[in-house]
C-alpha cells in the first residue's frame, strides 16, 4: 500500500488544496508550505501579477555545488493542469540537476502565482513562463555565474501546449523542445468529452473526481498491478484535499486549446513523446501534434498519461538522450508502430493505434 501511496504522489499534478476564496487564489495561490512575500521563494512581478518558480541548481560531477558543466543548457520542465512545477517533475529534478540548472515555472492558479481573473489563455501562460525563465537566468548562481539563454524546454500535458507556443513565439528562447503527453487542439469530440466529464466532476464529487482522474491517467496494467488495495489508496477522498479553482480553471483551458497556427512556426529540434496507453490524451492526438511540427522526432513509451510515474526511468534516458544529441533509445515496452527508424528522426505513425 506504500508503494500505491507514493505512486499517487505524481496524481497532485491534477489536484491542489482546496481555496475558500477568490481572493486566497490570488495572494497565496494553492500552496500550503510556502507564503506569498517569502524572500527565499523566487519570484517575478509582471503585468498579470506575480509568478512563482523555483530553480535547481546543479552539482556537475563531483564538483562543487553550483559548478556548470560546458554544454549543458539550463533545462525549463512546465507542469500539467492544476499542478505546479515541484509536484509534477519532484522525483526527476536531482537527476536533471545533476548536469545542469533546472528551472520549474507555475501557471496562473498554481502555488503562488497570481491568477488574474478572467479566462486563462494560452498566451498568458507563455507570458507567465517566458517571464519566470528570464528572471530565472538572471540570478546568480553560488559560484557567481550566470546561466544563459536559450534554454531546453520541456513539457508535460498542458505543459506541452504552453511549451510549443513557448517556442513558436519565442524561437530565441529556446535550443531544444519536449512535448509528452500533449495536444494541437481540443476540437476532437472524443478529447472534449474526456475535458467536459473532468470539469464536471470537479464541480460536483470529490471521490467520483478522482475515480475518473485514476482510469483516465494511469495504463490498464499499471493500475492492475497495484491491486485492490493500492487502486483502494489512489482514490481515497483522505488523501485529497479539495480541487481548488485554479485547477479547474486550468481545465477549462484545457477544452479551449488550439495551437495549431503556432506549431509550423517552431525552429527549435523537437521530440514529441508520445503514451500509448493513454486515456486522457488519445495517442493519436500526440501523432497529430507530431506531424504539425516540422521535422519534429517522434517515440511513443507504452504507458498510460503518467508516464513520469510508470516508466520513469525510460522517460528520463530519453529526454537526456534528446538533449544531448547522442541519438534516441527505443524504450523498453515501446509498440512496434512507435519505434524511430534508424536515424532516429520519425516513428511510424500510421499504423493501427492500439
Amino acid at each position: 500500500m506504500g508503494g500505491a501511496v507514493s505512486a499517487f504522489t505524481s496524481l497532485t499534478d491534477y489536484r491542489s488544496s482546496t481555496v475558500s476564496s477568490s481572493v486566497k487564489d490570488k495572494t497565496e495561490g494553492n500552496c500550503p508550505h510556502k507564503k506569498a512575500g517569502d524572500s527565499s521563494v523566487p519570484t517575478v512581478s509582471t503585468p498579470d501579477g506575480i509568478v512563482h518558480y523555483d530553480i535547481t541548481r546543479p552539482s556537475g560531477d563531483g564538483g562543487p555545488s553550483g559548478s556548470f558543466p560546458t554544454g549543458a543548457a539550463p533545462l525549463v520542465l512546465l507542469h500539467g493542469t492544476g499542478g505546479s512545477g515541484a509536484e509534477t517533475f519532484g522525483p526527476h529534478l536531482a537527476r536533471f540537476a545533476h548536469r545542469r540548472t533546472v528551472i520549474t515555472p507555475d501557471y496562473a492558479g498554481s502555488e503562488l502565482t497570481t491568477d488574474p481573473g478572467g479566462d486563462l489563455t494560452v498566451e498568458l501562460l507563455v507570458r507567465q513562463v517566458v517571464a519566470a525563465v528570464h528572471d530565472a537566468l538572471d540570478q546568480p548562481t553560488p559560484s557567481g555565474t550566470r546561466d544563459e539563454t536559450p534554454v531546453d524546454l520541456l513539457g508535460f500535458s498542458l505543459g506541452a501546449v504552453v511549451a510549443a507556443a513557448t517556442a513558436a513565439r519565442h524561437p530565441d528562447l529556446v535550443r531544444r523542445l519536449i512535448l509528452v503527453a500533449g495536444w494541437p487542439a481540443s476540437d476532437d469530440p472524443r478529447l472534449r468529452l474526456g475535458f467536459d466529464l473532468w470539469a464536471e466532476l470537479a464541480d460536483r464529487d470529490l471521490q467520483l473526481y478522482l475515480k475518473f482522474c485514476v482510469l483516465a491517467l494511469y495504463s490498464s496494467d499499471y493500475l492492475s498491478g497495484l491491486g485492490a488495495d493500492g487502486i483502494a489508496d489512489l482514490v481515497d477522498p483522505r488523501l485529497a484535499q479539495g480541487i481548488s479553482s485554479g485547477n479547474r480553471r486550468q481545465i477549462e483551458l484545457d477544452r479551449r486549446v488550439d495551437i495549431r497556427d503556432l506549431l509550423p512556426r517552431i525552429k527549435a529540434p523537437t521530440l514529441v513523446i508520445g503514451c500509448a496507453r493513454d486515456h486522457l490524451i488519445p495517442v493519436s492526438q500526440q501523432r497529430r501534434l507530431h506531424r504539425s511540427i516540422p521535422d519534429s522526432r517522434y517515440v511513443e513509451i507504452d504507458s498510460g498519461h503518467l508516464v513520469l510515474t510508470e516508466r520513469p526511468d525510460e522517460f528520463h534516458a530519453l529526454v537526456e538522450a534528446f538533449l544531448a544529441d547522442t541519438g534516441i533509445p527505443d524504450p523498453a515496452g515501446a509498440s512496434a508502430a512507435s519505434r524511430p527508424d534508424d536515424e532516429g528522426i520519425t516513428c511510424d505513425t500510421d499504423r493501427r493505434e492500439r
